[in-house]
């Protein structure tokens, strides 16, 4: 007797429908997409390696750099490495490649080094590579948000400048799968093709969930003017999707600025002296001590039967500072049997150190070096380095005392005023009167997701969670 065809069986999954038409039918769709999506991917690298070898038969010594001065947004330096891997898709399939002779009409993608390359070697193509070439001419520059990923394999993003309702993405993508986090926005070439989509290139930075709102301004400004969102209109307002972009990219390199007690800009740094003097040395500079009852004891260790290897003690203002609560320090001294050394925080400071330690040793000290100590690296130095957290940024416990009180104020402070401080993401309204509008509080989850982005997966900074609240306390404190 024949066993009964496995493919009219009921579906183990319970559905009740026949298996071939439930999860066999799905995982052959599966495997077919598996397939194509490869076959794709193959046809995407060939086409790339001979369009690398047809553009050597042109002249770029011109177009290059006028491609890359409209790309930049008229940036004269020349382009880095790290933008190459989307600046060169963009040249091939977007860059006008005619010559003012073979000039006859308006540009368009068929005008482009791949679009020449279809005419005059198209015939040699088989039908998948002739359309991931023509795949190419559909696909305009625009900012994606990553919704979801799977790292080292996939990830799903959404295409801001188009509408709403537009399907999301998803990218077979093996490296940027592994950098990109959710809510990450990059600017990129995504080409699609049977339902398979490509990111055939993409920009290095990867922007801040907050930039959502100026995008879809853009996005708004693109629909007004056009009235559609379509390839055609953004493909002519690629200038200020570039322009949008190098902003955003300009903006990254700021740093906040962080300064000390006097407002002088904060840049840790360590002064070394030589010295064979330890006691004639610390009686020099201890009365900067102020307090009778320091510089007491600090002399005293000079009498003791050994003299300890290190004497410490700091430099006092003068007068307590109202705003600390305590006199300001300007720097932390350190007197050895053989050097002096001085810990300030700002190159004002250093100076007026410098010039303090000549005024009352002269030649007993013999100025040898500056070493710096910045959030990026510690700078090796001959002493004991200061102790830093795991983001490379010194901890709050390890600044010095006058610092530590005025950043433990201001943060205290900005926390509290922060609900009711108009913030640019929010329209200009503030967190508070945000929350009672159904557009604020949708603009209030963006900033939610925004602080999730910016410390999922990141190493604990302090400095952060001090002047920040946590999205426990943004949620309790609006009632959302």
């Amino acid at each position: 007797m024949l066993s009964p065809n496995p493919l009219k069986k009921p579906c183990p999954c319970g559905s009740g429908r026949k298996a071939r038409y439930c999860c066999l039918r799905a995982e052959a769709l599966d495997k077919k997409n598996e397939i194509l999506s490869m076959r794709t991917y193959q046809a995407r690298k060939k086409i790339t390696r001979q369009l690398i070898q047809f553009s050597k038969s042109f002249d770029l010594q011109n177009s290059l750099p006028e491609a890359w001065l409209f790309f930049s947004s008229g940036s004269a330096e020349e382009p880095s490495i790290d933008i190459l891997p989307i600046f060169m898709p963009w040249f091939y399939y977007r860059w006008d490649a005619r010559t003012d002779e073979d000039n006859d009409g308006e540009p368009s993608p068929y005008h482009s080094l791949a679009g020449m390359y279809l005419r005059r070697q198209g015939h040699l193509l088989d039908q998948i590579e002739r359309q991931c070439l023509e795949s190419g001419f559909d696909a305009p520059l625009s900012f994606f948000k990553v919704v979801d990923t799977v790292p080292g394999k996939e990830l799903t993003v959404k295409d801001l400048l188009r509408d709403d309702d537009y399907p999301e993405l998803r990218l077979n993508d093996i490296s940027l799968s592994r950098c990109a986090r959710p809510g990450a926005i990059f600017l990129g070439l995504v080409f699609q093709l049977h339902g398979v989509a490509t990111a055939e290139g993409a920009a290095p930075l990867m922007i801040p969930p907050e930039a959502t709102g100026e995008i879809l301004a853009l996005r708004k400004d693109i629909k007004e003017d056009y009235g559609d969102l379509n390839n055609e209109a953004l493909f002519e307002c690629e200038d200020v999707t570039l322009d949008l972009y190098w902003t955003f990219a300009d903006r990254s390199k700021m740093l906040p600025t962080i300064t000390n007690t006097s407002g002088e800009f904060m840049r840790l740094q360590t002064l070394y002296f030589d010295s064979d003097d330890q006691a004639s040395v610390v009686k020099a500079l201890v009365p900067l001590a102020r307090d009778p009852e320091i510089i007491s004891e600090t002399l005293e260790q000079l009498n003791f039967a050994e003299i300890p290897d290190k004497i410490s003690f700091k430099w006092l203002s003068s007068k307590p500072s109202k705003k600390l609560q305590g006199r300001t320090i300007y720097g932390d001294f350190t007197v050895t049997k053989d050097s002096l050394t001085v810990a300030v925080n700002s190159d004002e400071r250093a100076t007026r150190v410098k010039k303090e330690i000549a005024k009352r040793l002269g030649a007993l000290v013999r100025f040898r070096m500056t070493s710096y100590l910045n959030a990026e690296k510690s700078v090796e130095i001959p002493s004991e380095p200061v102790p830093m957290n795991q983001t490379g940024q010194m901890s709050l416990s390890q600044m010095p005392e006058d610092v530590r009180k005025s950043v433990t104020a201001m943060a205290a402070a900005h926390k509290k005023k922060w609900f009711d401080t108009p913030i640019p993401m929010l329209s200009g309204q503030s967190p508070r009167d945000a929350a009672k509008t159904d557009q604020g509080r949708k603009e209030l989850e963006l900033l939610i997701e925004t602080y999730t982005y910016r410390h999922e997966g990141i190493p604990d900074n302090p400095m952060a969670s001090l002047f920040n609240p946590t999205e426990d306390e943004i949620r309790s404190e609006l009632g959302l």
